[in-house]
C-alpha cells in the first residue's frame, strides 16, 4: 500500500491496485487504511474470490505483486506466471526457489524498491515481455500431474515397492 501510495502521489502513476483474498485475522488496521486510500486513489478490494473466478482475475492483471514476508511455496505468483502475468516478489521463503529468474525482486519492506519495480514493469514492455516468457516457462515446471507423480514416487520409495 505504501509503494502504491508513493507511486500515485509522487510519480503520477496511472495504474490501479486490486487486492484479492479472504480477510484474515488482525486485519482491521489494514482494511481501514485501504478504505481511506480508496477514497483518493484507484484501489479496489475484492475480498474472497471463488476458485473458478481466479484465472480471469489474474489474467486481467498487468502485474502481480507477491510482497510476502514468508511464503512456503508461492502458488499465487506461479498462477500469475502461468496466466502470462509478470511477477514482482520478495526474496523470502521459497519464493526465489519457485520463481527463479522469472520474477522481478525487491527487498522486503523497501517501499522505494517495490515502487521502482512496479513502475518499471508498468512502463517497460520489453522487460514485461521477458518476464512473461520466463514465467510461462517456469510455470510449466510445476504441474499438478508432475507433483502427483513425484509424491507417488516418494511413497513407493518409503514403502519399499
Amino acid at each position: 500500500l505504501s509503494a502504491m501510495e508513493h507511486l500515485w502521489g509522487e510519480r503520477n502513476f496511472k495504474g490501479s491496485l486490486v487486492l484479492a483474498g479472504q480477510r484474515g485475522w488482525a486485519c482491521e488496521e489494514l482494511l481501514a487504511r485501504c478504505d481511506d486510500l480508496s477514497t483518493r486513489w484507484p484501489l479496489r478490494m475484492m475480498g474472497y474470490i471463488p476458485d473458478d473466478s481466479v484465472p480471469s482475475l489474474i489474467m486481467g492483471a498487468r502485474i502481480a505483486v507477491v510482497p510476502s514476508r514468508y511464503e512456503g511455496f508461492g502458488l499465487t505468483g506461479l498462477e500469475a506466471m502461468a496466466g502470462g502475468v509478470p511477477v514482482v516478489s520478495t526474496r523470502r521463503g521459497a519464493l526465489p526457489e519457485v520463481y527463479g529468474d522469472a520474477a522481478a525482486y525487491f527487498e522486503c519492506g523497501d517501499v522505494e524498491q517495490l515502487a521502482d519495480a512496479i513502475e518499471s514493469l508498468w512502463l517497460d514492455d520489453a522487460r514485461r515481455g521477458e518476464l512473461i516468457a520466463g514465467g510461462l516457462e517456469r510455470a510449466r515446471l510445476f504441474s499438478w500431474d508432475s507433483t502427483a507423480r513425484k509424491t507417488l514416487k516418494v511413497y513407493r520409495m518409503l514403502c519399499g515397492s
